[in-house]
């Protein structure tokens, strides 16, 4: 028994020996930041650990005291950092190491570490006064006689008469010929409509009542015919409608086209239309819309005035979608 208790205390000693021999001695870095800093600034002051099973504690020399940071638990790797602030300007080392756990009871050599603090004093230099001298050099302009002219007005009468071309006259003239065409056109396709429904209603009654088979079959050729002849009604009717509003094709009436424009320089202008006169309603005439009023100066319903005075021209707001009477420009 006593020999198995001496093998077992001797198998420790064996074991703890070579652990022993196992271990690494721990090691350890310090830095400082910054190494140029003003008086009251903060200061950084780090240091790192490690060690192969585990390193214990940090050690940090400041304002001539060592301070001590415990790394909790086992830990191989272990940093600190402390801030402090030194208000002297002047030179200052800080100093670290670290160790390992009791057991292993070894420590890094201690590193050092000095900076510079610098005042936070402002220097003010006096800059001595200077002088300019400026030179200023004075002319003498002889006085100027400065003659007066009187003024003198001139008054320059233009008059100037605007009339419509034959030309224009002519498409006026064949603008109103279509129309009446259209307005034809428009009648005879009524009458024909009417015509149309009226034969189809009494094909349908001969074709309905009549009992003999060749009565019945003109009866059915007829309203054939009829249907057809409605159709090509409804086709033509838009076309001509859409011919109409394309080709500005509306109605009009007219006794005069001369303008007469009396201008004064300097003054005002005048405008005067002869006795007999109108505004043509919605034509385009040399480029000019002219719209609204007839040759008796009353003005269409829309207009909220009721009138324009006869022998006036009012101009227009072509944004207006109701204009006075007068020139549409």
């Amino acid at each position: 028994m006593k020999s198995k208790a001496i093998l077992l205390c001797i198998s420790l000693c064996l074991l703890l020996i070579s652990t022993a021999e196992a271990d690494d001695p721990p090691s350890g870095t310090l830095s400082v930041y910054p190494t140029v800093v003003y008086a009251g600034d903060n200061i950084t002051i780090t240091v790192e650990g490690s060690d192969d099973i585990d390193i214990a504690e940090l050690w940090a020399q400041y304002n001539g005291t060592w301070n001590r940071y415990d790394c909790v638990g086992i830990q191989q790797e272990c940093n600190h950092s402390w801030i402090i602030t030194e208000n002297l300007a002047g030179y200052y080392e800080y100093c670290g190491f670290v160790r390992d756990n009791v057991l292993q009871g070894r420590s890094t050599t201690p590193e050092c570490i000095s900076i510079n603090v610098i005042s936070t004093e402002t220097t003010t230099t006096t800059i001595p006064e200077t002088t300019t001298t400026v030179s200023v050099t004075t002319t003498t302009i002889p006085w100027t006689t400065t003659t007066t002219i009187p003024e003198t007005t001139t008054t320059v009468s233009v008059t100037t008469t605007t009339l419509i071309s034959p030309l224009i006259s002519l498409d006026i003239v064949k603008r109103h010929i279509t129309y009446a065409m259209c307005l034809i056109l428009q009648q005879i396709w009524f009458i024909v409509g009417c015509l149309a429904s009226l034969l189809l209603i009494m094909a349908g009654i001969r074709y309905i009542t009549s009992e003999e088979p060749r009565k019945r079959e003109e009866a059915k050729s007829r309203i054939i015919q009829v249907i057809v002849g409605l159709i090509i009604i409804l086709i033509t009717v838009p076309f001509v409608n859409y011919l109409i509003k394309g080709t500005d094709i509306m109605r009009f009436e007219c006794d005069n086209l001369i303008i007469t424009t009396t201008t004064t320089i300097p003054g005002t202008t005048t405008t005067t239309l002869p006795g007999n006169w109108c505004i043509i309603r919605a034509v385009k005439i040399a480029g000019i819309w002219f719209n609204c009023g007839d040759s008796d100066g009353i003005c269409p319903e829309q207009f909220n005035d009721g009138s324009c005075p006869p022998g006036s021209v009012i101009v227009c707001d072509p944004s207006d979608p109701d204009p006075p009477c007068g020139i549409y420009r």
